[in-house]
Formats: structure tokens, C-alpha cells, sequence
């Protein structure tokens, strides 16, 4: 499907390697998560030393 615009273009591609706003905002939610969790796990075994 061809856009009639060079904004459309853009926001096509956008799209087509971002993902929508939805999965952006997932995937910032599980980055987060996992950072957390990282923290958690180093300060368990900074504890135990």
C-alpha cells in the first residue's frame, strides 16, 4: 500500500520499527522490571558476602 504522503511514509516506517505507542510503552515496563529485578539480585548478593 503505497501512502500518498511522505508523512505518511514516515509514520509507516515509524510504525513498521517501533511498534505502536502500546507496545512501546510495554516494553519500557518490562526494561524497568528487569532493571529491578538486576538490583534486587545484586543487592542479595552484595548482602550475603
Amino acid at each position: 500500500m503505497a501512502c500518498e504522503t511522505s508523512k505518511q511514509d514516515w509514520d509507516k516506517l515509524k510504525e513498521d520499527f517501533q511498534g505502536t505507542k502500546k507496545i512501546r510503552e510495554q516494553q519500557l515496563l518490562n526494561l524497568r522490571r528487569d532493571f529491578k529485578n538486576l538490583k534486587i539480585k545484586r543487592l542479595k548478593r552484595l548482602s550475603s558476602m
